[in-house]
């Protein structure tokens, strides 16, 4: 008679078929005999007096094809970051060091069973480089190493803040002695996930835990042009407002033909015409991975993708040189239009009217819309604004577009000019790891080179000691990283971005370098954003 067994405890993790015997005790003996019958068979048996065995005893069954079922599993993780700690608090596994995000290490599986095999084609892994391995303290041309002499044992120790991407990163600063000379180490005890090497950014604080910090170095802030500053502008520095966002694709997806919207209320995919897995189509972007589009476009069910007025688009995209191309409304929205022709700056034509960008030292460019309740607005070109009307609601896909596409966020609101020019990128870094950027209103901050701008100067304070000499920013004579800003009456730096942070502040203390002109102008001023959305102005400080 057939037996089947009741498993008490399934267990998990096996990595071959486990062994499996099924005891139980009867009257029937199955190893006896190779013969599969009824129990009228039995009878019959017994009643022409033939012995099955010592019918006086209990047999334990074993059923040589009882098998074990694994149910259907696939590879969830690999573990590479330093994800366990000794007894010593010491960590048991790193990332590695020396590796390139262009170039990862290699990756096999080699594992199988009844069911499946980790071998196929269809059984794959990746390796993904985004852990921080390195942290050194540079100058505007080199690294210097992570350890360094310090004037005094009694020196005060700073702490390592990283800004940007990456989580979960640990580092800290060391003390020790050598050859009878104070000396700082900086150590990583966690490389953390998800750092971008245009992205991060890690920085030594004394004080400690500032709340904000803006030096406006050109290595510290953000500029267009890669030989005039280490970083270009990026939305990675960017914590992304929620607030009536109604879309958002990031273009990270890295294998099929659906680009996922991240907001789940309303959501709105979009469907390209390849499959992301094809060669060159999934990118390194301007934030995680952007797509290849090659004279083609995407579609999309259901829209429009630009909602009724008011609304906010946001884009980045980096086009092949010399591409033309235009970006189709669809539901008669106006075509963005765009051309080049090197050596010149690339053009956009948009609702009648052209503008170009500052730079073509950057191939990436972020353009936004911002459309208004009364169907004016503007179109940003690198957050530069140019007005614009006629707006109305549509679609917006790329037609016979060869670039990369990518972070599409639409809002249901038209965004003020400094929220714009954040998502663009174009602001002071703040330092302090709080991402309390500091955005630059006004035509003397293009943001494209801090050699040009007419807003950076390298006009900072100096001081000759101990036959040293430099000046703030600098740690040695010319070496043209220390910049401070310079405002002609009518630019300023806009915070109302964070307004909700700054706001719930009850004390604390600023300071700041100041050269003053000749005439009385605001340094600082506060305000209040009433409900109406008026300001109501409480503080000036002037000069």
């Amino acid at each position: 008679m057939l037996v089947t067994p009741v498993v008490d405890a399934r267990g998990n993790g096996y990595t071959e078929v486990p062994e499996v015997n099924s005891s139980q005790q009867s009257l029937f003996s199955s190893y006896m005999s190779h013969t599969v019958g009824t129990i009228r068979d039995y009878q019959d048996v017994i009643s022409n007096g033939q012995t099955l065995g010592q019918q006086n005893e209990q047999f334990l069954i074993s059923r040589p094809f009882a098998k074990s079922l694994l149910t259907d599993t696939n590879v969830t993780s690999v573990r590479v970051a330093p994800t366990e700690i000794d007894v010593f608090g010491n960590y048991l596994a790193f990332g590695g060091i020396g590796h390139n995000r262009n170039n990862p290490p290699n990756v096999t599986i080699n594992r199988s069973s009844f069911w499946e095999d980790y071998s196929d084609e269809n059984a794959t892994a990746r390796a993904y480089v985004d852990g921080i391995g390195t942290i050194s303290p540079v100058t505007a041309t080199e690294f210097l190493g992570h350890t360094w002499r310090a004037q005094a044992g009694s020196d005060p120790i700073p702490e390592v803040v990283v800004l940007g991407t990456g989580i979960d990163v640990n580092a800290s600063v060391v003390s020790f002695t050598q050859n009878n000379q104070p000396r700082r180490r900086i150590e990583i005890s966690n490389q953390g996930t998800g750092a971008e090497p245009d992205g991060s950014m890690a920085v030594l604080h004394y004080p400690l835990t500032p709340f904000a910090s803006w030096t406006f170095d050109r290595h510290e802030s953000l500029y267009d042009e890669p030989d005039e500053a280490r970083y270009q502008p990026s939305p990675v520095w960017n914590t992304i407002d929620t607030n009536k966002l109604i879309h958002h694709w990031t273009f990270d997806e890295e294998n099929g033909t659906t680009i996922f919207d991240q907001v789940t209320t309303g959501s709105l995919d979009l469907t390209t015409l390849f499959n992301l897995s094809d060669e060159n189509r999934s990118e390194w972007g301007v934030k995680g991975r952007a797509v290849r589009f090659e004279d083609d476009a995407f579609a999309f069910t259901g829209g429009p993708m630009l909602p009724a007025l008011p609304y906010t688009l946001s884009m980045w995209m980096s086009p092949d040189a010399d591409d033309n191309f235009s970006f189709d409304g669809g539901h008669h929205l106006t075509d963005l239009v765009s051309s080049q022709a090197s050596p010149n700056k690339r053009q956009f034509a948009y609702a009648g009217i052209a503008t170009e960008r500052s730079t073509n030292k950057n191939s990436w460019s972020h353009i936004s819309i911002v459309a208004k309740a009364d169907g004016s607005g503007f179109l940003y070109i690198d957050g530069n604004k140019t007005a614009i009307t006629n707006l109305i609601a549509g679609n917006f896909f790329p037609v016979l577009y060869s670039g990369l596409l990518d972070e599409i966020l639409i809002y249901s609101e038209a965004l003020t000019e400094a929220q714009v020019k954040q998502l663009a990128g174009r602001s002071y870094l703040d330092l302090s790891g709080n991402n309390y950027h500091a955005v630059p209103m006004g035509d003397a901050f293009p943001m494209s080179s801090s050699a040009s701008d007419p807003g950076s100067s390298a006009n900072t304070p100096a001081q000759a000691s101990n036959n040293r000499v430099g000046s703030l920013g600098n740690s040695f004579n010319n070496e043209d990283h220390g910049r401070s800003i310079l405002m002609d009456g009518d630019d300023y730096l806009d915070l109302s971005n964070h307004i909700t942070p700054f706001r719930g502040l009850s004390e604390g203390s600023i300071s700041f370098w100041v050269q003053t002109g000749i005439n009385n102008n605001i340094i600082l001023s506060g305000s209040k954003i009433l409900s109406n959305k008026k300001a109501q102005h409480l503080l000036s400080f002037w000069y």
